[in-house]
């Protein structure tokens, strides 16, 4: 955990981040007043305070603050997807806009799937019919 000075502006906080290799993607900004919260979307860098900041997250006191919960701050603001559970044979976790190209793929798929059940069900029906119909006529 870095502290940083109380009235840091922009300029200040890119050259802080360029000069210590940090990338801002993996930082949280604790911050302490409104003014850094503009700072830090100015930055593009993830900003989590008390209620009345006006942060995208917030908590009520440090006390609640861990690095777990920091973590899915960061993984939130850059759009990671939170890993919920694990089975024996998959990983669950949310989806994320990344996975709609996918998920569409997937549901065209299952669509392309049901419609030749489908056809497939109509076809037997039909021929079912055909036979009945030759039965009769035999018969």
């Amino acid at each position: 955990m870095i502290s940083l000075k109380n009235g840091i502006d922009k300029h200040g906080l890119e050259e802080f981040f360029s000069k210590n290799a940090i990338d801002k993607k993996d930082c949280v900004w604790i911050v302490t007043d409104r003014s850094q919260v503009k700072t830090a979307d100015e930055v593009h860098v993830a900003a989590a305070g008390q209620m009345d900041m006006g942060t995208q997250y917030a908590f009520e006191s440090l006390k609640e603050v861990d690095a777990q919960y920091l973590d899915k701050i960061r993984m939130r603001y850059n759009g990671i997807p939170w890993v919920i559970g694990y089975t024996k044979r998959c990983m669950i976790r949310e989806l994320s806009l990344s996975d709609i190209r996918h998920f569409t793929i997937f549901m065209k798929s299952l669509e392309l799937r049901i419609s030749l059940s489908r056809y497939m069900i109509l076809k037997k029906k039909q021929n079912i019919k055909k036979l009945y119909k030759i039965c009769i006529r035999i018969f």
